[in-house]
Order: structure tokens, then C-alpha cells, then sequence
């Protein structure tokens, strides 16, 4: 902490380093500018520490800067794509770090370039965080070093298999890979499957959510949520103009191969300010919506492939400029409302299934299971009731028995 003393005139003269030292409480830096003052100074160094203080109390009251990341889609091995993109990115702006989502593993061109990263020859100029959706993350998934995260060299970083991290002042959700099939999703006694997730590895997820819930003075707010598959229903709730432009790129059957029930219900739970996703090819920047529980916007953006496309409509990179969630109230455009504002695609979902009597009339609980379904929580405490409440699609009612995997 930084106190900002005055003196009056009468006791120039008595000011000593003793002084100094108290109200620094011994700070070593400022000690070292009193015993070093200016060589033309007429002021003892003293005063000349004091007046230090205060200049560096008024940096400290500095309002502070929003925060810029890249946003990057599928790289698929092309690493020096991405370094070429990165690099011309930050030649303009000031970035701090970079996240990659979609698939980043894989060979271009018969050559592993993230080999060269890894080895050394080559590095990122700002860390590149990323999550990977291709069978070939199986391998960092399912090891131990490497499942919580790990920096493999370059200053490239796997973010892990499923949790959350803080990313210089920014809380980041994330879950690799995509849904396992039946019965391994339901029946797994691991996280991942191959390269791809089980009810466990959500489990991980939320409770990692409800664990920065419960620890951080701001709520434990979210800015993003990176996932390799898309949220279903997503595009629901888009202006007539927006909704034939999404078809035109990805027409619905080939949209619906990419969207996940499981990650719609992640996020409609999570209430990330963004969710960023790859996939299909093309850049899209949903209008936002309001989170009901939260209060605050929240925004859905696709992303194209680096080193296919460079048009505006196929863009792989996006910046972003924030406050993190802790002092996201200096944002204007976090709880503010303008005209391109839609409904929340996931809440009209969620009534739309309840017209078809798919989900029980008035639960408005956070909890609410996919349809067709009857929950018994009363027994649960919170993070299980969150957790079973995304992890029953596809299960039969079962007279609110616990799932399997989850009486432990």
C-alpha cells in the first residue's frame, strides 16, 4: 500500500529517515531514493522521499486499462500461420495473451510445426493458450502432467482438459474435446474417453465453476467459456437478416453436427460474458443477450480456420478488449442494453420445450434437467444439483436414484 504524506513548512527540519521508515513501514525502494537525492536538490531527502510517495499514490488512483486477447479458430497444425497472424496482430494493438479454440494438433503439410515450439527453435511473442477438439488431444488429456495443464514449450500452453483458469485477471471456463459417445459418455469411470469427454469431465467443470463461486469477492464471474463444440439453439432468437446469413454459411443439418445439448446447458448454467467456439468454417459474432440470473450480457462468437481464409465473413482471429469480471462495472456494455440485444436463445428454448410439455411447467430453478425429465435434488447439496442437472441428457427417470459415478 501507498500513503500520500504532506509536512508542514515548521517541521521541514525535522523530518528524518526514521520518519520516512515509519510511514513506509521500512520500505527498502523509497529508503534507497532518501539516502540518493538529486544533485541539484535544495530540499533534504527526506522531503524528497515524501514527495515520491505522493507522486506514485496518484499512479495508483490511475484508472485501469482494459485488457487486449486474440481469439483464434482452428489452427490444425498450421503454427506458423498463427505466428504470422499473432505477430502482425500485435504489431497494431497491445495484446496480452492469446487463446486458440477448435482443433490446434495436427500435421500441415507432412510437417509437425508445433515440434519446432515444443524444441524451442521457435516462440510465440505473447503466451498462446488453447484447447483441442481432435482425437490427437488424447494423449495431453489423459496423462497427468499434462490433464491439469502444461506449457509445452514456444510459450504455447495447454490450458487442461476441463476446469478453470485465470488468465491475467481473467476467469476462463473450458472443456476439451467433444461428446463421447453411448454408453462410454454415461458409463466411463474417466473424464475422456480417447479424445473425448464424459459426465465426469462436465462434473470437473462445474465444480471448478462453483469453486471460484465460493472463493472471490466478485461472484466468481466468468468471462469466457471456450469449448469445442457448439451451444444447440444457439442461433435462436436472430433477426429474419441474420438467421438466412447463418444458413447460407452452415445450413441447418450441418449446423446440427456441431452443436452439443450438453454444452448448451453448460452455458446456459456457466453465464460466461463471452463463449467462444470454432468450427463450420466461418466468423460469426452473435447480438447479445441478457444472463436471467446474472444480469449481465453475455456474447457468442465463431470463428474461422487459420490459413484458409483471410474475407471478413471467414476471419479465424478476433480481438477483444476487457476488464476482467472483477471490475467489469466500468464496462458500459456489461449491463447495459442496446438496440441489437435479443432474448437469451437458451431461456427460449426452455420455454418453447415447456409449451411441448417437455420440461416441467414453472421450474425456474438453474438446475432444471433436459427434457422429459423429473429430478429429485432435495438430497443433493450444490454442486451436485448444478452437475445433475447437466448431466442427464439421455437418462431414464430414476425415482431420484443418483447417477452412477456420482455417490462417491
Amino acid at each position: 500500500n501507498i500513503h500520500a504524506v504532506s509536512w508542514s513548512s515548521s517541521r521541514s527540519s525535522e523530518v528524518t529517515e526514521s520518519d520516512v521508515r515509519v510511514t513506509l513501514g521500512c520500505s527498502s525502494l523509497f529508503l534507497l531514493c532518501l539516502r540518493l537525492p538529486g544533485p541539484k536538490s535544495k530540499q533534504s531527502p527526506a522531503l524528497e522521499a515524501l514527495a515520491l510517495i505522493d507522486v506514485c499514490g496518484k499512479m495508483a488512483q490511475k484508472e485501469p486499462e482494459k485488457i487486449g486477447m486474440l481469439l483464434v479458430g482452428n489452427v490444425k497444425g498450421r503454427m506458423q500461420d498463427l505466428l504470422n497472424l499473432i505477430n502482425k496482430a500485435i504489431s497494431k494493438h497491445k495484446m496480452a495473451f492469446a487463446i486458440c479454440v477448435g482443433d490446434l494438433l495436427g500435421e500441415h503439410a507432412g510437417r509437425n510445426e508445433l515440434s519446432e515450439f515444443i524444441c524451442g527453435t521457435k516462440e510465440m511473442p505473447i503466451p498462446v493458450y488453447f484447447i483441442d477438439g481432435s482425437e490427437q488431444v488424447a494423449t495431453l488429456v489423459s496423462q497427468k502432467q499434462t490433464a491439469g495443464g502444461s506449457h509445452l514449450g514456444g510459450n504455447v500452453h495447454f490450458l487442461g482438459a476441463a476446469g478453470v483458469r485465470m488468465l491475467h485477471g481473467f476467469r476462463v471456463a473450458f472443456l476439451c474435446g467433444r461428446k463421447a459417445g453411448k454408453p462410454q459418455f454415461d458409463d466411463s469411470r474417466n473424464e475422456f474417453e480417447g479424445g473425448r469427454f464424459t459426465r465426469r469431465a462436465l462434473l470437473s467443470l462445474i465444480r471448478a465453476v462453483d469453486a471460484e463461486k465460493g472463493t472471490h469477492g466478485d461472484g466468481g464471474g466468468i468471462d469466457l467459456l471456450v469449448t469445442c463444440e457448439w451451444p444447440s439453439g444457439v442461433m435462436g432468437g436472430l433477426p429474419p437478416d441474420m438467421t438466412k446469413k447463418v444458413d447460407e454459411y452452415l445450413p441447418p443439418p450441418v449446423r446440427a453436427s456441431l452443436e452439443s445439448n450438453i454444452i448448451a446447458e453448460v452455458a446456459r448454467t456457466i453465464e460466461p460474458r463471452y463463449h467462444i467456439v470454432a468450427g463450420g468454417g466461418f466468423f460469426f459474432s452473435r447480438p447479445p443477450f441478457i444472463c436471467p440470473v446474472g444480469g449481465h450480457a453475455s456474447r457468442f462468437i465463431c470463428l474461422g480456420s487459420v490459413g484458409v481464409a483471410t474475407s471478413a465473413d471467414r476471419r479465424p482471429m478476433h480481438a477483444l478488449k476487457l476488464f476482467p469480471f472483477a471490475q467489469a462495472s466500468k464496462d458500459r456494455d456489461f449491463f447495459t442494453q442496446s438496440a441489437d440485444f435479443t432474448p437469451s436463445p437458451y431461456e427460449v428454448n426452455k420455454a418453447a420445450a415447456e409449451r411441448r410439455g417437455e420440461v416441467p411447467q414453472g421450474d425456474q430453478s438453474r438446475k432444471a434437467g433436459r427434457p422429459n425429465e423429473v429430478i429429485d435434488v432435495d438430497a443433493e447439496d450444490e454442486t451436485r444439483k448444478r452437475a445433475r442437472g447437466l448431466l442427464m441428457e439421455g437418462m431414464e427417470e430414476r425415482n431420484g436414484t443418483m447417477m452412477n459415478g456420482m455417490n462417491e
